[in-house]
């Protein structure tokens, strides 16, 4: 029985919940699973951990202190499961290669790596450059929801010349593009500040105690966890911190791309099924061949929910076949060479391009949802609409290039202050430059 769909654009977008807030779970610290950092262990012989900032599904990453350099940096520990080490291994292979076509990109450096010899195994350690909190959590930390749109317009632009780059020179698809795996630039005397104002407590600071500290008793330890759990209420959490230093003060700020542990060359992909749900572009649900344009695709809903601060697809239980029909909602049928292809097209369309179990009996344009919904101006409406839709083009071919779309009007025309968190000094872009200039010239 067809279930009738009448999909209100206005009720598809939940309130954001953040799963960075979530229980680590201790089962997580087992053989083949993560290694178990404590504050102040030395990795290598130069790092010293200072603070858990994250976790997710194959490591942990830390903030910790570079002896030799004395610069603040990002340890990622995968963990020591074979296929962990193998993600780990491909994100390493990608980002030398990016790294040596080019290093004037918004792309996060890696640093060094090195093998680390743990209580549950061998884990990888991938020293990254330290960077401030992703566009997920400013883009949902405003009053109103959505950065303003010089922020959001410098923040696409600067992404789209990463992903030409990417994708042009490199041939590589990032493949899990979103909010979370963009993050802001800050310089190592802003991380400094972060450490230097409480966020590491004096019994914490790691240069005078790191000897202390890996001597004292199981006992001493454990006074010293108590007295750590009452002092942290009284402190921000550097992800707090780090929030609140962006500011959100309406600057134009450097952003980079991060996260390439699913990243894949166009000719060698490694997994059938990329990308989280809401940004996955049509071609990989229905398990067609895809390529650079998965990226795009995943810019555009990006570029949506920066502006609006809603998801444009957002979908619950990981269902598929409800983003196909909102997909169809807002950019009509599906055209019948795209539903007859791929190892999923049975299973979503009928015969004749029609999808299964629902039927979409309510269409919204683009500029309908952007008037309507957000109040926005039909004049940057029917632009901003005008921008998006080349991103969105369900047949993968049609679909605009990163290339492509920095010319575009809504973002090659405009004049930035462009904010490099040093010491408040900017670069004011008074004229017009393309791409490459914008590349050569360090302003995005």
């Amino acid at each position: 029985m067809q279930e009738q769909l009448k999909l209100n654009y206005q009720d598809q977008f939940s309130d954001y919940s953040d799963d960075e807030e979530d229980a680590e779970d201790c089962r997580n610290y087992a053989i083949g699973c993560f290694h178990p950092v404590f504050i102040g262990e030395v990795f290598h012989g130069r790092y010293v951990a200072i603070q858990k900032l994250e976790f997710g599904h194959d490591s942990t990453i830390w903030l910790a202190k570079d002896f030799k350099t004395n610069n603040f940096v990002a340890l990622k520990l995968q963990r020591s499961a074979p296929r962990s080490q193998e993600a780990a291994l491909n994100e390493i292979e990608i980002l030398q290669t990016i790294h040596k076509k080019s290093k004037l990109i918004n792309i996060v450096k890696l640093l060094h790596v090195f093998l680390h010899k743990g209580l549950f195994g061998q884990h990888f350690v991938l020293v990254f450059e330290m960077l401030g909190i992703n566009l997920l959590r400013i883009s949902h930390s405003t009053e109103d929801r959505g950065l303003n749109l010089d922020q959001c317009k410098s923040i696409i632009k600067q992404i789209l010349i990463a992903l030409d780059f990417l994708h042009r020179e490199c041939g590589i698809i990032h493949a899990d593009l979103k909010p979370e795996n963009i993050r802001v630039c800050l310089t190592n005397e802003q991380v400094k500040e972060l450490v230097d104002k409480g966020q590491i407590t004096q019994r914490q600071q790691f240069q005078d105690n790191i000897k202390h500290y890996q001597k004292q008793s199981s006992s001493e330890k454990k006074k010293e966890k108590r007295k750590r759990q009452k002092e942290k209420k009284k402190l921000l959490s550097i992800k707090q911190k780090l929030q609140w230093m962006v500011g959100l003060d309406k600057r134009i700020f450097q952003i980079k791309i991060v996260d390439f542990s699913k990243a894949c060359l166009i000719n060698h992909h490694r997994y059938e099924t990329i990308q989280t749900l809401q940004y996955r572009a049509p071609e990989v649900i229905m398990g067609q061949f895809y390529t650079t344009s998965a990226d795009i695709w995943s810019l555009a809903c990006i570029a949506f929910e920066l502006i609006t601060g809603d998801c444009l697809f957002e979908i619950q239980n990981n269902d598929e076949l409800t983003h196909l029909a909102y997909i169809q909602q807002i950019l009509g049928p599906f055209p019948i060479e795209f539903t007859c292809v791929g190892k999923n097209c049975k299973k979503y369309f009928s015969h004749n391009g029609v999808l299964r179990h629902f039927k979409v009996s309510e269409y919204y344009t683009m500029e309908q949802i952007l008037v309507q919904k957000y109040q926005m101006d039909k004049v940057e409406a029917n632009l901003f609409a005008d921008f998006l839709l080349p991103m969105l083009n369900v047949i993968p071919y049609k679909r605009a290039t990163a290339s492509q779309m920095l010319k575009h009007p809504w973002i090659s025309k405009q004049q930035f202050k462009f904010y490099y968190f040093i010491e408040q000094t900017f670069i004011d872009n008074e004229h017009e430059c393309d791409e490459e200039d914008l590349i050569n010239k360090h302003l995005l």
